[in-house]
């Protein structure tokens, strides 16, 4: 199809409003303003549940999951219970740059996820996650790869999650997210400038990594989020300014976003509720003594020979203690357990808070894994001067972002002043946590003995004879058992509130062949409530405080949704539309007929009467939905890519 109509849309995985019309930050983003003034803007609804995978695949389809196939991250092979990766090949419905490429319609497509491992269009494509970082083989058509790491220096197909998944507050995480979008921004103005397309569709996914992580740091010093949407704001006005004139530039999102206070436990309340069955183990909770492991400490810097064992009264309170005149290093090696904590407290000798002998001691706490180092506490007291610091000063330091790591702790000591001799104890020090919570707990699960349980997010599966390889459920009993969970569901709350927003039965949300492929019960969350996925812990309710979980904010099923174009209508805010709209509009902008088959309609609202009138919608019986498409070459590594999403908190 030779014609000048073009679409170029922008994907801002995890775009909010939230953020956007915020009234501190609107006025910082002077592009999005400017669209909210000269185009048409509103809510995208997210599929159910809005998780990543199925909501970009709904958009580039125009069907509901039942049809395209992909409903969770995941799928997983019935007779073993493994789940694996769903990938471009798992996605069962043509994709839009599929339909155009039928029809001669050159596109691009960029980062969009689940478009790798790459498939052939007429065009070019650069595939999004599940691609990662290491990834080789991402492009259609092959050759573009070397072109694009020429350009960007290299080009990343994402940030390294995997690798991040306990560094996500540092500076060096903050550093490489930016540095991911501007080598992707360098290979964007490539493509847009030199490939011919009549649709650009390109995703940035940073916007979602930023809100899982710092969704708590808003209008905070070194707010990362407002960085990522500002980038995003100054990138959109320069995509604007080497568009043609009649050229249709569209925003959407796959989900919003918002901060989560508790996550639920949902097979802990399964199994409560006698419908899964957990082999039990003897001990769950697990204590790390660091005084009874003394003898395997390494004594790295003892100024005086004297680091031992003791005990100390201070107030008429006798605490065993790590004696460690400064200077001292006591350091132990050790694997830290799951949800842990370093429990401890400090002190110096009450006999020198009253001579000229003793000023203050600086406390230090380091940890190190691999070649990283970090110090989790610094502290000096001079109980001398400072009389409030005469006594046991009790601390406790989360290291919940460590768990299953095998790390170095060193417990350092360093007089204030150079040779003021002080006496200094680490009084009784110890972590607290759990066992196994670093394991998958399928691992645990009595499949004989369990009715249902949880695979991936937003959906239960019933476990069924016959379709499961442990199924214990039988087609009679079935119906019962999805009643009972479902009205159960509904009821649950948590301090007086309701805990989730929707619950369904799979086939009065999707509709379509793959529908068997569906959780038997489908959920999303009220405000306030996440999820705990496969981690083995023992709490039903998990509250998010402290920053102890490293991130804060969790997917809303309310996306965003932009358009402008000299056809377009200004200023105008639409009525909530979904996000299988997406396909069927952008077709009908491009004067192509919407296939009957597709679940999406027009977004009509932003266009005006007359353009209406002239262009009425036409659909078409003439195009299929079935997708046939060659197994690729790529090399996939799925255990990575299964990281990544880990490091997400995905699964």
């Amino acid at each position: 199809m030779k014609s000048d109509k073009r679409v170029f849309l922008v994907g801002i995985d995890g775009g909010t409003f939230n953020v956007i019309k915020n009234a501190g930050v609107l006025g910082r983003l002077p592009n999005f303003k400017k669209l909210l003034e000269t185009g048409s803007h509103g809510i995208l609804n997210s599929t159910l549940p809005p998780v990543t995978a199925p909501a970009w695949t709904s958009s580039i389809t125009g069907v509901n999951p039942g049809k395209h196939g992909v409903f969770q991250f995941t799928e997983f092979f019935k007779d073993t219970y493994n789940p694996h990766l769903i990938s471009s090949t798992g996605i069962k419905s043509k994709t839009i740059f599929e339909i155009l490429s039928e029809q001669g319609v050159e596109s691009i497509a960029f980062n969009v996820p689940l478009t790798f491992p790459p498939f052939k269009i007429k065009g070019n494509l650069i595939s999004g996650m599940n691609a990662t970082n290491t990834t080789k083989g991402f492009t259609y058509p092959p050759e573009l790869e070397d072109e694009l790491n020429t350009i960007s220096e290299p080009y990343y197909p994402d940030i390294d999650m995997a690798y991040y998944l306990h560094r996500k507050k540092g500076s060096d995480f903050t550093e490489a997210l930016l540095d991911v979008f501007e080598r992707r921004k360098k290979a964007l103005f490539h493509l847009i400038q030199n490939k011919p397309w009549q649709f650009f569709m390109a995703v940035f996914t940073e916007t979602d990594r930023a809100s899982h992580f710092f969704w708590d740091k808003q209008g905070k010093e070194n707010d990362l989020l407002f960085q990522v949407y500002s980038r995003i704001d100054k990138m959109i006005g320069e995509i604007l300014n080497i568009l043609n004139e009649n050229d249709i530039f569209m925003i959407i999102s796959d989900h919003g976003f918002e901060r989560y206070e508790y996550k639920f436990n949902l097979h802990r309340w399964l199994e409560k509720e006698g419908l899964l069955k957990f082999e039990k183990i003897k001990k769950n909770r697990i204590k790390f003594d660091f005084i009874k492991e003394f003898s395997s400490a390494e004594i790295l810097e003892d100024f005086t020979k004297t680091v031992r064992v003791d005990e100390l009264i201070i107030d008429y309170d006798k605490r065993k203690v790590i004696f460690a005149h400064p200077n001292s290093v006591v350091r132990y090696k050790f694997k830290v357990p799951f949800r842990s904590s370093l429990i401890f407290s400090i002190a110096t000798d009450p006999q020198y808070w009253f001579i000229n002998q003793g000023k203050g001691v600086i406390f230090k706490i380091k940890l190190t894994i691999g070649s990283e180092e970090r110090y989790l506490y610094t502290k000096m007291i001079n109980p001398k001067k400072n009389s409030g610091e005469r006594k046991w000063i009790d601390e406790k330091i989360d290291l919940f972002e460590f768990s299953g790591k095998e790390v170095c702790l060193d417990f350092i000591t360093n007089p204030d002043e150079v040779n003021l001799y002080n006496n200094a104890y680490w009084g009784e020090p110890y972590i607290r946590g759990f066992i196994g919570g670093e394991k998958d707990c399928r691992e645990r699960i009595d499949w004989t003995k369990t009715k249902a349980y949880q695979m991936d997010q937003g959906g239960l599966f019933i476990n069924l004879q016959g379709r499961e390889a442990g199924g214990s459920v039988t087609i009679t009993e079935y119906e019962g058992i999805v009643n009972k969970i479902f009205n159960a569901m509904i009821e649950l709350k948590h301090k007086g509130k309701p805990i989730f927003s929707r619950v369904l039965k799979r086939e009065d949300i999707y509709s379509g062949k793959y529908l068997y492929n569906a959780p038997d019960i489908i959920y999303d969350f009220e405000p306030g409530f996440w999820q705990v996925f496969w981690q083995d812990f023992p709490e039903l309710f998990i509250e998010n405080i402290d920053d102890s979980e490293s991130y804060t904010g969790k997917h809303h099923p309310e996306g965003i949704f932009f358009a402008r174009g000299v056809k377009l209508k200004q200023g105008v805010e639409i009525r909530p539309r979904n996000i299988i709209d997406i396909t069927p509009t952008v077709l009908y902008l491009l004067g192509l007929e919407v296939p009957e088959y597709m679940d999406g309609l027009v977004i009509t609202e932003i266009l005006t009467n007359e353009y209406i009138q002239k262009n009425p919608v036409r659909t078409s019986k003439g195009i299929s939905a079935d997708r046939h498409i060659e197994e690729s070459e790529t090399d996939y590594d799925e255990k990575k890519s299964m990281e990544q999403l880990k490091g997400l908190g995905y699964i």
